[in-house]
């Protein structure tokens, strides 16, 4: 008997689309290869059949986290830039690089078809870039923050150089006009660029606010333009963010918010005479205006993942501990060495009963005893650090520092907005992920709560300060819970009795009992929570 080796044939982008319904013959996609370990799976297939062959211009993925939404998005993209109609990609900073990687990993061959571009450039290099661009050509994808797609021009200053600081009428600055290209929406029309996708979509839930309006003003008025939103959380923090999601999306479900508000939102009249919003109605009508153009799979339906265990730990402050704390609340003033520590607006307040929980240190010249780092420690212990790896979550800059001296034996590394840039955020990631020694990772959840997979070297999260808003607590349950992952996964929430964390934790699970209504989604990480609030 003859041993042939049969060769089987590459499945290419081409494979993709024809699986997706997609009938245009693309020559370019049969000579981009997707590898067999990268091969989409059917909810990929049919998120891109209801981008690209239904016939929505606009479309929300709103697929959980974890359920695998890039291959698809970046489909799309392909799709789009061989036609013709090149593609802005917005996304928060640290899923910039991510999208590089993964294009060129999933898509082998797609720098032949395709140029892209990641905008880091400050304003001269920016400059010089689009002058070139101008000369030659456009990328048929270009790559930025949320920040950059939506910065508005200013006027600047510089310095005169005709001043006199003799002459009291001489001014030694003046003003210079307003920079046309710092308007990166409108840059991107002039340039004939023709779709938009935004990742981590819940950026645009405020509708009014300037990344929503660059992003509408790059549509045009009569929404010529094609666009994809990408988020696990469409409602974020609570429904109201749906609206601006929505209006993106089908503009014509909701005249304006008010409108939106008065069909949904149930509103009173608190003691100070300030319009309070206590709940939501006609959930049912939001929930088919929210999928009116969008699609959600959940993780429970497309991935073989064991039930997460999600445990409260509950503490009491150290009696002097507590004191401190109470008579923050009652005088909202203290004496702090020379100084004094104010808390006069309800805000300041607010921030000041979080921090002073997890670090006293800096509300008193006394020495306390911190029963939330006693409790960590001792979470640790029962975790078993020699053979184990951790993340610790903290809502506040002073606090991720804190934790990292305290448990400095176990070799932590940082990820927050204090480490001064997304490129020691990485680096540090690269260390737990890789060095043995490094047995903790202490994060902040705007810094470490998107973009990282660190399924494979951890199972065990820890949130140390409290979460109210609902998105943020998932998405960062989502770096550890996900992909295909074998172990149960454990998450531990310190819960200080006596102190705001507990109503906040309260607060955050009556929230997601409206979102997991109007989301239909059948589990969420917070099921357990949510049985014992019921």
């Amino acid at each position: 008997m003859n041993n042939l080796a049969i060769k089987i044939e590459d499945y290419t982008l081409m494979h993709l689309f024809a699986a997706a319904g997609v009938r245009d013959d693309l020559p370019f996609a049969r000579g981009i290869v997707i590898p067999p370990s990268m091969e989409p799976k059917a909810h990929q297939i049919s998120g891109l059949n209801q981008m690209l062959v239904q016939p929505n211009d606009r479309f929300g993925l709103f697929d959980e986290t974890g359920c695998m939404k890039t291959l698809p998005s970046q489909a799309f993209c392909l799709y789009h830039a061989g036609l013709g109609n090149k593609v802005v990609i917005v996304m928060p900073p640290v899923l910039l690089d991510q999208f590089d990687e993964s294009l060129r990993e999933t898509f082998i061959g797609v720098e032949r078809h395709f140029t892209w571009h990641i905008i880091t450039e400050g304003p001269k290099k920016r400059d010089e870039l689009f002058a070139k661009w101008d000369a030659t050509s456009w990328p048929d994808m270009l790559l930025m923050t949320y920040q950059t797609f939506s910065k508005v021009p200013r006027a600047g200053r510089k310095k005169n150089k005709e001043y006199n600081s003799a002459d009291p009428a001489s001014h030694q600055w003046v003003k210079t006009p307003p920079r046309e290209q710092d308007f990166m929406a409108k840059v991107l029309n002039d340039r004939g660029y023709m779709v938009a996708v935004c990742d981590e979509a819940q950026a645009l839930k405020n509708y009014g606010s300037q990344t929503s309006k660059s992003l509408q003003f790059f549509l045009g008025v009569n929404g010529e333009k094609a666009l994809l939103l990408m988020t696990g959380t469409p409602a974020h923090n609570d429904l109201l963010d749906t609206f601006g999601l929505i209006k993106l999306i089908t503009p014509e479900k909701y005249a304006s918010k008010r409108s939106f508000e008065r069909l949904h939102c149930v509103y009173t009249t608190n003691s100070e005479g300030w319009s309070q919003l206590i709940g939501f109605q006609n959930k049912d009508v939001l929930h088919r205006a929210l999928y009116a153009q969008a699609r959600r799979v959940t993780k429970d339906k497309v991935l073989n993942l064991k039930e997460p265990h999600v445990v409260d730990r509950t503490v009491h402050l150290a009696p002097e501990h507590h004191r401190l704390y109470q008579r923050l609340v009652r005088e909202r003033i203290l004496e702090v060495g020379d100084g004094m520590i104010t808390a006069l607006t309800q805000q300041k307040l607010r921030e000041s009963c979080l921090q002073i929980v997890t670090t006293p240190e800096r509300f008193t010249d006394q020495k306390l005893r911190n029963a939330v780092f006693e409790e960590v420690e001792e979470l640790l212990d029962e975790i078993g650090m020699a053979h184990e790896k951790a993340v610790l979550f903290a809502t506040h800059q002073e606090t991720v520092r804190s934790l990292a001296r305290h448990f400095a034996h176990l070799n932590p590394v940082t990820v927050y907005g204090g480490n001064g840039g997304g490129k020691q955020n990485r680096a540090n990631i690269d260390i737990f992920k890789n060095d043995p020694a490094c047995r903790l990772a202490v994060m902040h959840p705007l810094s470490g709560g998107v973009g990282l997979n660190l399924q494979d070297v951890c199972r065990y999260m820890i949130f140390v300060e409290p979460f109210s808003v609902p998105g943020q607590f998932k998405q960062a349950c989502d770096r550890i819970h996900r992909g295909e992952i074998k172990h149960v996964v454990t998450f531990y929430i310190i819960k200080v009795r006596g102190t705001l964390g507990p109503k906040m934790i309260r607060d955050m699970l009556n929230k997601e009992k409206d979102i997991m209504y109007v989301t239909k989604d059948a589990k969420s990480v917070l099921a357990d929570l949510l049985d014992e609030s019921a």
